[in-house]
């Protein structure tokens, strides 16, 4: 729908985005988001300096803005429209990234690109969500669970195939190209129970996945992040795609 550029119902198969039933469902949710953000992720601290002048936001993460603020993108009328979510625990996810932001307790990046290998946080293998999200991990506990940018192993500019979720129970299969030039795995971890979504169900840990691709979080206080600073006259363009396949079920374990 054109408010907040949401996605209500994604049917393949059956209906996996999360959501509300009716508009004001979305019109009185005072989170989390459900639709897009001015700036994927987390701000520090809520601000940043851009030539030389700085900048302070609104908080509406502890001391960090998340997702484009309080009255972000999510809560502006769109034309096009964004990406939603599926479900996981059983599910098999694979991604092309190699490395990822290592974060810090309020979960912005501390500016080291971490590799993956040896982490629970490594999915190069397609590997089921629910078999690695409680491992006694630093950085699984300081995001309660997945909730990182991964930086795609990209060679050159155009799309390229960053995931690939393949549901244990029907065999449905999600593949999202990008060509941005990282991806945020989050596992719904601060859901706590308290959103009645659509049907009529309590949206509770862990509800779903988001696979959000963007540039890295807190770019604008990151110097070493692909800046996401526009100039007056500037236009913005970024092409994600959505794939959706059938196939056959996920193998267990």
């Amino acid at each position: 729908m054109n408010d907040g550029g949401i996605v209500t119902s994604l049917e393949t198969i059956s209906d996996f985005v999360r959501g509300f039933d009716p508009l004001d469902g979305y019109l009185a949710n005072p989170g989390p988001l459900f639709g897009v953000g001015r700036s994927a992720d987390r701000i520090g601290q809520a601000r940043f300096a851009l030539t030389r002048v700085l900048y302070q936001l609104d908080k509406n993460d502890g001391e960090n803005r998340l997702d484009g603020g309080p009255r972000g993108f999510d809560k502006r009328f769109w034309t096009r429209r964004a990406p939603g979510s599926v479900d996981v625990l059983g599910d098999h996810l694979g991604l092309n990234a190699d490395r990822f932001n290592a974060v810090d307790a309020n979960l912005i990046p501390t500016g080291e690109l971490r590799p993956l290998a040896g982490t629970p946080c490594d999915f190069r293998k397609p590997v089921a969500i629910g078999a690695r999200i409680d491992q006694n991990d630093e950085q699984l506990k300081l995001g309660c669970g997945f909730d990182h940018n991964r930086a795609l192993n990209r060679n050159g500019e155009g799309l390229l195939l960053a995931a690939r979720v393949e549901a244990s129970d029907s065999g449905r299969v999600l593949e999202v190209l990008t060509g941005e030039p990282g991806i945020r795995f989050y596992s719904g971890n601060f859901r706590d129970g308290s959103i009645r979504g659509k049907g009529g169900r309590m949206d509770g840990r862990p509800p779903g996945l988001c696979l959000e691709t963007e540039h890295f979080p807190d770019s604008p206080n990151q110097p070493a992040s692909n800046s996401t600073d526009r100039k007056p006259g500037q236009t913005f363009r970024s092409t994600t795609v959505f794939r959706f396949l059938t196939g056959a079920p996920a193998p267990e374990g």
